[in-house]
């Protein structure tokens, strides 16, 4: 407890100098002065931190807190965004002894039927509008992604576009994460735009017919990103501001005037088609799902959410992970599709060990966006940096601890759940 109140305290020196340069005092942000070097003392701040949750109640001590419930936030009722959380919480896993892991953990995995290796099995999941947590945004971000060699999914509703993060940062890892549009021809040009960036995948995010609502936004009047913000994805200028002119009762309230709310299989299909990167289709819930995404032709799937963002009761992604990889599996013994297909899950990590969880259920890689988010915003892409090499110091203790020494291993092990009281 007298740590805890250490930490809060020190996080409330940053939020009190923050304010005192303007930094918090309204949606607009806060200016690129209010970082550690510039606060004094912030760094015996920052420097305790030793878990995700540490930057997360920083965070909340640092962000207005219009920023800091935008992110924190999921859709009403909120349930989805809590089993995120709660489904992570519930899964042991069963140690294996005597098997001589030791130094020789090696954490690395490879998607898409080995075109694509990653040095650790996470990544930064697509966020949208990074510049609310910090003035650097997605640069702040990739800048600590790449400082630790972590892919990073790039959104299209970012606040420094892709073309930008990769002119700065050109050996970066990047996905790009697509809305299909009601104009198609915009939706392709978004398509060759990060072929020309040299992502390796393209992430079609499927949940998002129109967005869910978020009453905590409403609230706090935040019904439009501040005027020193804008979706660089978005050069159109009559089309970002039919999306995003404010006038409903919270941000994304008129998001259906551009996304294509009839999406189909075969829009998947012909993406694939146009494209000549892998095809990952996020949103799924369901195995079935999934089944039907292989169909038409990804190479990936990542079950997720949203973030509990869009549908406010929908269970976390963490549930449907075994079901999804056995349903593909058997899709690939059967002959249905040529090649296996990766299983990616997102939503509710906050730490290595929920990494090991996920892993464990058979995902291939497992995505985290808010954790990230709040060590952007307490201290920029050294947080982020931080914040990542947290995750991996976890997960190969987890490995270690458990008896495994790759990924592959993981799945080996027994999985159960705490037991649930009876209603």
């Amino acid at each position: 407890e007298a740590e805890l109140r250490d930490l809060n305290g020190a996080a409330a020196v940053v939020v009190s100098a923050a304010n005192g340069l303007g930094a918090a005092s309204v949606l607009g942000g806060h200016e690129p002065s209010a970082t550690r070097e510039a606060l004094g003392l912030a760094p015996r701040a920052a420097d305790r931190f030793v878990t995700l949750h540490d930057f997360e109640r920083a965070a909340r001590l640092v962000l207005p807190r219009a920023m800091f419930e935008y992110i924190d936030s999921g859709a009403d009722p909120a349930l989805g965004y809590k089993d995120n959380r709660d489904a992570f919480l519930e899964l042991l896993l069963t140690p294996r002894v005597l098997r001589g892991a030791g130094a020789s953990i090696d954490t690395r995995v490879s998607l898409f039927g080995g075109a694509l290796q990653l040095r650790d099995p996470f990544f930064i999941s697509p966020f949208g509008v990074h510049k609310m947590a910090h003035p650097a945004g997605e640069m702040g971000t990739l800048e600590g992604a790449c400082a630790e060699g972590v892919l990073m999914g790039v959104s299209q509703h970012a606040t420094v576009g892709i073309e930008r993060l990769r002119a700065r940062f050109p050996a970066a890892q990047l996905w790009y994460q697509l809305y299909i549009l009601r104009d198609r021809r915009r939706t392709l040009e978004l398509v060759r735009m990060a072929e020309r960036a040299g992502c390796s995948a393209l992430v079609i995010t499927v949940d998002s017919p129109a967005f869910g609502f978020r009453s905590v936004d409403a609230r706090n009047g935040l019904r439009s990103l501040p005027s020193s913000m804008r979706y660089e994805h978005y050069v159109d200028a009559r089309q970002h501001d039919d999306a995003f002119s404010g006038d409903g009762q919270g941000m994304d309230d008129n998001i259906e005037n551009i996304f294509e709310p009839a999406v189909c299989w075969d829009d998947i299909a012909a993406i694939v088609r146009e494209s000549r990167l892998p095809v990952v289709v996020k949103g799924v819930l369901h195995e079935d799902d999934a089944v039907l995404a292989a169909k038409a032709g990804a190479r990936g799937v990542m079950l997720s959410n949203h973030g509990g963002r869009q549908y406010g009761s929908a269970p976390s992604a963490l549930r449907t992970v075994a079901a999804t990889r056995r349903a593909l599996e058997t899709l690939v013994h059967g002959g249905a599709v040529p090649q296996r297909v990766s299983v990616m899950v997102d939503g509710g990590v906050r730490s290595g060990d929920d990494v090991a969880k996920a892993l464990a259920l058979g995902a291939d890689a497992v995505g985290v966006a808010r954790g990230v988010m709040y060590a952007l915003a307490v201290d920029g892409a050294r947080g982020v940096r931080d914040a990542l090499r947290m995750l991996r110091a976890e997960l190969r203790r987890s490995m270690l601890l458990l008896g495994c020494v790759s990924p592959a291993d993981l799945r080996q092990l027994r999985v159960s759940r705490l037991p649930q009281p009876k209603l």
